[in-house]
């Protein structure tokens, strides 16, 4: 940004103190792909002047009032990693991080997509003989001595890098 092209604010206007339309998003998002869902939160948690951090302070308490009315098997995962202050740390290694998260989601979900030819613009396939989606592999568990499953790993939503 310059002074010739500031960034807008970001202005919340609509107040929905028990956050009923982000969660019948998850809703219509568990029922098209299933559990577990998983949100990786990549915006900044600190900044001079408040913006991204406003989008992600709401984010965690909207998830935080979805989850405390799910059973655990419904809850969505949370994982809030401020990507830019990670990077800026001496001696991170993005890679290896990013890595860590991506196996978490993959033993989770057992969702892998990579199609750069389908717009995004549709929607998945569907498997008509389960109702699933038909890109989804079979959920693999987690490998003993490997990374804690998504739930332990952010049970208590820690914040990746922000240490």
């Amino acid at each position: 940004p310059s002074a010739l092209s500031p960034k807008p604010e970001i202005v919340l206007q609509q107040f929905d103190p028990m956050y009923q339309v982000t969660g019948m998003h998850f809703e219509d998002l568990r029922a098209r792909y299933g559990n577990p869902l998983v949100v990786l939160n990549l915006l900044k948690s600190k900044e001079r002047r408040p913006r991204e951090m406003l989008l992600r302070r709401e984010l965690g308490a909207a998830l935080s009032m979805i989850n405390s009315q799910l059973s655990d098997s419904q809850r969505v995962v949370y994982i809030p990693w401020d990507f830019q202050k990670y990077a800026k740390q001496p001696g991170s290694n993005i890679l290896l991080e990013i890595s860590n998260i991506t196996r978490l989601v993959l033993d989770a979900t057992g969702i892998f997509v990579h199609n750069p030819n389908r717009p995004t613009s549709q929607p998945p396939e569907r498997d008509q003989s389960s109702g699933g989606d038909a890109r989804r592999g079979s959920r693999a568990p987690a490998s003993e001595g490997g990374p804690p499953g998504p739930r332990s790993a952010c049970a208590g939503q820690a914040d990746h890098g922000s240490g």
